[in-house]
């Protein structure tokens, strides 16, 4: 089945109150609650691009595909590279549990990490 993920990206970016963060971001409050709650049935292309533009990131990135026992042998199926694999992290709390001493050393760990993308 393939569906959407936005909760995994709010949680990546750190975005613990997404309808806040939405409606500030020029999303209507009944939209951005249907969106942070996944309530909604279609999101348009321009709502899809909105969002990749706000969490730096590509549709692939708000869409998981979640295969059924048959289809998850098939190595073949391009919709594999939509499986999430990546763990369930909120940054913030990651971030909120670094030490105060090593809070230089942690953001210079995550400058290195950025130029070598």
């Amino acid at each position: 089945m393939l569906k959407y993920n936005l909760q995994r990206m709010f949680k990546l970016r750190g975005i613990n109150t997404p309808t806040i963060f939405l409606q500030r971001n020029g999303f209507k409050d009944y939209t951005s609650y249907k969106i942070a709650y996944d309530k909604f049935k279609f999101l348009s292309a321009g709502s899809i691009e909105k969002l990749c533009l706000l969490l730096n990131c590509t549709p692939n990135d708000l869409m998981e595909w979640i295969p059924d026992t048959t289809q998850a042998q098939n190595e073949s199926i391009a919709l594999r590279k939509l499986i999430s694999t990546q763990k369930n992290i909120n940054i913030a709390q990651v971030i909120n549990e670094v030490p105060v001493e090593k809070m230089n050393e942690f953001i210079d760990k995550v400058q290195e990490l950025k130029k070598s993308l």
